[in-house]
């Protein structure tokens, strides 16, 4: 009997788990709020029809530590493309080599290959044009974003920004603070001709790793949670 799960839905056509999957593949890792360190690479030492084993992380050579039963979220390239999942650290063994034992992967998803993937989401945020005038007295623009990624944002505007605006990008996720980050207008496009509607991409500029594994670990729950809801 085919046992379903172990196979990726992509354009009506079913690929085989094994065919993504392969010993000796680099993975990155997306890591837990309780872990210290939130992405870290590893490789897969073996896969058996129970489980997934992979090289123990690293962080400045000493190993991760992470409990058992803790989700994590991974990233693999495959033939060019680039895959996303869910899975479970079930166990650690020591010896002949230090590993982790990781449930197979669920919720393979293709993704597009980008250096941080985004997130088609409607937040509110605030911005502030950054002005020698007025400093942190200029005014306080409220927006909605249209994605967000590691890497900045997409907001939805009626007015035009000039491209090389600097600015700082009021961000907050639900259940985490303000962010305040310093950011640069990249891009302006005008989706509708006959409506004055702008999207703004927004680099981010200067942003703190810690924020920005934050935010990362939030698209990847996020992502994962839309394609359950698809199924």
């Amino acid at each position: 009997m085919i046992n379903f799960s172990n196979f990726l839905r992509q354009g009506g056509i079913l690929i085989l788990e094994e065919e993504v999957f392969k010993i000796n593949q680099r993975l990155t890792l997306i890591l837990p709020e309780k872990v210290s360190v939130a992405e870290c690479y590893s490789r897969i030492e073996d896969m058996t029809p129970e489980a997934m084993t992979i090289a123990m992380p690293m962080s400045k050579g000493y190993p991760i530590i992470i409990p058992n039963g803790s989700t994590v979220w991974g990233r693999v390239v495959e033939n060019g493309q680039v895959y996303q999942f869910q899975s479970t650290v079930t166990g650690k063994r020591i010896s002949p080599l230090p590993v982790w034992i990781l449930t197979l992967p669920t919720n393979i998803t293709k993704v597009q290959q980008r250096s941080f993937v985004r997130l088609d989401i409607i937040l509110p945020v605030k911005i502030q044009m950054m002005s020698e005038q007025q400093g942190e007295d200029a005014p306080l623009y409220d927006l909605l974003t249209k994605n967000i990624s590691g890497g900045g944002v997409c907001l939805i505007s009626q007015d035009k920004l000039k491209l090389g605006t600097k600015l700082n990008v009021q961000l907050q996720l639900p259940e985490q603070e303000v962010w305040t980050i310093a950011s640069e207008v990249v891009r302006l496009d005008m989706p509708q001709n006959d409506r004055q509607l702008y999207w703004i991409g927004i680099r981010f500029l200067d942003i703190a790793e810690p924020i920005r594994n934050r935010l990362i670990r939030f698209i990847f729950r996020k992502q994962l949670e839309q394609r359950q809801k698809e199924v």
